[in-house]
């Protein structure tokens, strides 16, 4: 909560963008990416504008999850991603990150800041 007030104050947040959390209390760390990129993707296709903003907010212990994931393999349940697409937790997460306007990490060990950095 921290995080995000600061970074609503630093204005890399604004009240009207849409937020995930991927916080350290999600049970299965790549079920909830999965589902963030589904959305973003809708999202991003239903945009009157052509532009569809958000933010991420990820905690360290779901960094730590997503860095020692190994690679999935999607199914067909999962829409707008092809069925036996394989993808590893990090690339996902990459993949939501680098299109988001801005990512809020909160809770991380320095090693961690480091990998976000890169």
């Amino acid at each position: 909560e921290t995080a995000v007030n600061v970074g609503i104050a630093c204005r890399l947040i604004d009240t009207k963008m849409t937020r995930y959390v991927i916080g350290d209390d999600e049970t299965n760390v790549f079920k909830c990416l999965q589902r963030v990129y589904t959305d973003v993707r809708r999202q991003t296709q239903q945009a009157t504008n052509g532009e569809f903003r958000y933010c991420i907010v990820i905690h360290g212990a779901a960094l730590a999850s997503i860095l020692g994931h190994s690679e999935v393999t999607m199914g067909s349940s999962e829409p707008d991603v092809d069925e036996g697409a394989a993808f590893s937790a990090a690339s996902l997460f990459m993949s939501i990150a680098t299109s988001a306007a801005s990512v809020i990490a909160s809770r991380l060990a320095p090693g961690q800041k480091g990998m976000i950095g890169r």
